[in-house]
């Protein structure tokens, strides 16, 4: 490593690390060095050029950055942190959390610039943008009438719901690699391709949830990041989307036509497992509504409480159980990825490319190069990958076009 230093503007270096969501000692520790270090390279600006490429990589800045001679401007947060945690000291943006965010807006505008540069270039208009959002039940509705939701497509899988959202002018990401208890969905709202971002690590009918809370966020105009799965929530924004997601997955008038076949007045736990398949959404997403339209009222539900935080408790646990299984079966995986072949590895990554970048976004970059509007250099750089894996990826959209 060269000793030599370099003369950085050490604003530039603070305004990259505070953006990132990183304290001192968290950076510190990850590039391996003395806080007192850090905080004399922020100071005095001097700095080696490896430690400042190093830097720029986990700040996921471009080094150039670091010479300006301006200062630099702290944009506020563009959105509204709508989480809920029984500890305080978890609600915290986190670098990942940051990075998720920046890089869907930079997907966005990729997009966008391509569509300012040619007029051939066609993005779909957000159909949903001018929905009334006074009334939720006529806003669930009018939804449910535009999907074209009824008994029978509520069980269509997730895959299917988002491709539907997307045809309507709405960025759809998976993100991978973070704990969903930390975030399971995010909103960013624009006239034109606002992004809705799923945690991947959730399972398919909580997924499912996210989707539409995220897309109720979106018609009320609330930038926000999500965890939504808790029963007590402090802002009366997530409640309200809640309700909406609700309404669009669970009707009213269907649910309660169901209901009212029930034998016993006492909502049981084999009553949540049977509306939970019925509607093909998670047992929480029922209980909800049970609670919110006093199927199990106020007194019944406190005297109840803890038997439904007792049912819920052992599904967690079940679920965990699953998720040791999963990590067992990942692990073999793991084991077994060894011995695939260089190709089918390739195929593996690019799998998980197409997903992590939308239907939509992938599929019209690669109408962008087709039309020789981009790139084959330009195509690989915005789908983050190489060239070789570009074509595994064209060959993904192909199988499931065909599929």
């Amino acid at each position: 490593m060269s000793s030599s230093k370099l003369e950085t503007n050490g604003e530039w270096l603070v305004w990259a690390r505070e953006t990132a969501h990183y304290n001192i000692e968290d950076i510190a520790r990850k590039i391996k060095k003395s806080p007192e270090t850090l905080i004399e390279w922020e100071k005095t600006g001097k700095i080696e050029y490896d430690n400042l490429v190093e830097l720029g990589k986990y700040y996921q800045r471009p080094t150039s950055v670091f010479f300006s001679k301006t200062k630099p401007n702290y944009e506020k947060e563009d959105f509204t942190d709508f989480r809920t945690f029984a500890n305080e000291n978890n609600a915290k943006i986190t670098p990942d959390i940051e990075f998720e965010i920046r890089n869907a807006k930079f997907r966005r505008k990729i997009l966008l610039d391509i569509n300012k540069e040619h007029n051939n270039f066609k993005i779909a208009d957000f159909v949903l943008k001018d929905l009334n959002n006074e009334n939720i039940e006529k806003l669930s509705q009018n939804i449910r009438s535009i999907l074209k939701m009824n008994r029978s497509t509520s069980k269509y899988n997730l895959g299917y719901w988002i491709q539907k959202l997307e045809s309507m002018g709405i960025l759809i990401f998976e993100f991978y690699g973070i704990d969903p208890d930390k975030i399971r969905g995010y909103a960013l709202c624009y006239d034109k391709l606002p992004i809705i971002g799923i945690n991947h690590r959730e399972y398919k009918n909580p997924k499912k949830f996210t989707l539409f809370h995220e897309l109720a966020h979106i018609l009320l105009k609330q930038n926000s990041i999500s965890n939504i799965l808790n029963y007590d929530l402090k802002f009366s924004e997530e409640i309200l989307c809640n309700k909406i997601a609700s309404e669009i997955l669970v009707p009213l008038e269907l649910f309660k036509a169901i209901t009212k076949e029930f034998k016993n007045d006492k909502f049981e736990n084999k009553d949540i497992e049977y509306l939970s398949k019925t509607f093909n959404v998670s047992k929480d997403v029922i209980i909800r509504k049970a609670i919110d339209l006093n199927y199990i009222n106020k007194n019944s539900y406190k005297k109840r409480d803890l038997e439904f935080k007792e049912y819920l408790k052992e599904r967690a646990i079940r679920t965990n159980k699953n998720t040791n299984t999963l990590k067992n079966t990942l692990n073999q995986e793991n084991k077994t990825a060894k011995m695939l072949t260089a190709d089918e590895k390739y195929q593996k990554l690019a799998s998980e490319l197409f997903s992590k970048n939308g239907n939509y976004f992938t599929k019209k970059l690669f109408e962008a190069y087709e039309n020789e509007l981009i790139s084959d250099l330009e195509l690989s750089r915005d789908l983050d990958t190489s060239l070789y894996v570009v074509e595994k990826i064209r060959e993904c959209i192909l199988k499931r076009e065909y599929s």
